[in-house]
């Protein structure tokens, strides 16, 4: 029955590393809220967040969030479907950013604040899919990828006072 899942949807399973040599023992699994294909996933310093990707009906909106202080689940939507993006994420910032949009490639960059718990909109410099995304201390990069064309540029997010603009995007 498992294996069935597996071919329709995304099971999420939990690992802990157990304080002996780092065995690893598994608590439990449980099924995401949407059966999806591809959707980002990144770890804030409370959350791990599972967003977008491609559902049995196309292009998916769906938000699974995973509350590691209090072990529950809980869902929401992105502004927009989206499938093929990239994302990072900092301490307590989430950005998910570029992808395909019913076949065309976007320049949106949602950006979680994990304190909030929302989503804001935001625009990278040029539309990307099949790019790369990297967090190093407070900033997350976007590089690369591929619209119309090959794409050599960088996105550059990174905290400023109390939001997150984002330098380098529009």
């Amino acid at each position: 029955m498992t294996g069935k899942k597996l071919a329709v949807g995304l099971l999420v399973s939990f690992a802990a590393i157990g304080p002996l040599r780092g065995a690893i023992i598994v608590h439990h699994t449980v099924e995401l809220s949407q059966a999806r294909k591809n959707p980002a996933e990144v770890a804030t310093s409370s959350r791990a967040v599972f967003a977008g990707g491609r559902g049995l009906l196309g292009d998916s909106d769906r938000v699974d969030y995973y509350d590691i202080e209090t072990g529950t689940w809980s869902t929401g939507t992105l502004p927009e479907s989206i499938n093929n993006q990239q994302a990072a994420a900092t301490q307590d910032v989430a950005v998910f950013a570029g992808g395909t949009v019913r076949g065309g490639v976007r320049d949106f960059a949602f950006v979680f604040e994990n304190a909030a718990g929302s989503f804001d909109f935001q625009h990278l410099s040029v539309p990307r899919h099949e790019h790369a995304a990297a967090a190093v201390g407070n900033k997350i990069l976007f590089a690369g990828g591929w619209a119309d064309e090959r794409s050599d540029s960088v996105d550059s997010c990174f905290r400023d006072q109390e939001r997150f603009p984002t330098r380098g995007m529009r």
